[in-house]
C-alpha cells in the first residue's frame, strides 16, 4: 500500500517546477499584451511585435494565425517591449524613412535615433506635434552634406515652439543647444501647451 507522505515531496519538486515555468514565460506572455501597431487608419494591433526594421514592422497579431507585415507610411505608432517609437523622415544614415524611438509624449513628441557607427554612435533627436511628421532638430553628427546646418534644426524646433514667446526668446538667444537642453526645453513646452 503507498502512502501519501512519499508523493509529497516529488509533489513540491512538481509544483516548483510548474512554478518556475510559468515565472520564465511570464515576460513573453507580458511582452505579447505591451506591444502594439497602431495604424494611420487608427487600428490598433496587439500582440507580439516580431521585427523593427527602419521602415517596416513585423507583428504576430493576437487574433490573427499569421504575422503581418506593415510599412513605414502604413504605421503611425509601434511599441515594443515597452518602448514607444514613431516615423520620422531621416537626414542621416541611409534609410530615409525610419521609425525612432520616442522620449517624450505630449504636444510635442520628441524621438531619438541611433546609428551605430565605426567610430562612435550619430544621435538625431526630431520633434513635430501631433498629426505632424516630426522635423529634425538636434543631430551630434555634420552629415550629410546639405544637412549640417545647425540653422537648419534650429529653425525647425524655433517653427515648433513660436506660440510660446518666452520659450522662443530663450532659443532664440542661444547659438547652439544641447540634447539635455533640448528634452528640457520640450518638458517645459509641454507642461504648458499639453491638454490634461
Amino acid at each position: 500500500m503507498f502512502k501519501i507522505s512519499y508523493f509529497k515531496p516529488v509533489l513540491l519538486l512538481l509544483l516548483f517546477a510548474m512554478a518556475g515555468l510559468r515565472v520564465f514565460a511570464a515576460p513573453e506572455i507580458d511582452s505579447t499584451f505591451r506591444d502594439y501597431v497602431i495604424t494611420t487608419s487608427g487600428d490598433t494591433i496587439k500582440g507580439k511585435v516580431l521585427t523593427l526594421h527602419a521602415a517596416s514592422v513585423k507583428i504576430d497579431p493576437l487574433t490573427d494565425v499569421h504575422p503581418i507585415v506593415y510599412n513605414y507610411g502604413e504605421v503611425k505608432e509601434v511599441c515594443r517591449n515597452g518602448i514607444s517609437y514613431g516615423p520620422v523622415v531621416s537626414m542621416i544614415g541611409y534609410h530615409k524613412h525610419i521609425f525612432a524611438e520616442r522620449v517624450q509624449k505630449g504636444a510635442i513628441n520628441l524621438f531619438k535615433y541611433t546609428i551605430h557607427q565605426r567610430y562612435g554612435k550619430l544621435v538625431s533627436y526630431y520633434a513635430g506635434k501631433t498629426n505632424a511628421l516630426p522635423v529634425e532638430v538636434k543631430t551630434n553628427g555634420d552629415w550629410p552634406r546639405g544637412f549640417r546646418s545647425k540653422e537648419a534644426r534650429k529653425n525647425n524646433l524655433l517653427a515648433l515652439i513660436a506660440d510660446d514667446d518666452q520659450l522662443t526668446r530663450e532659443l532664440s538667444a542661444k547659438l547652439d543647444y544641447s540634447f539635455d537642453e533640448l528634452t528640457d526645453l520640450v518638458i517645459r513646452y509641454n507642461n504648458r501647451h499639453s491638454k490634461n
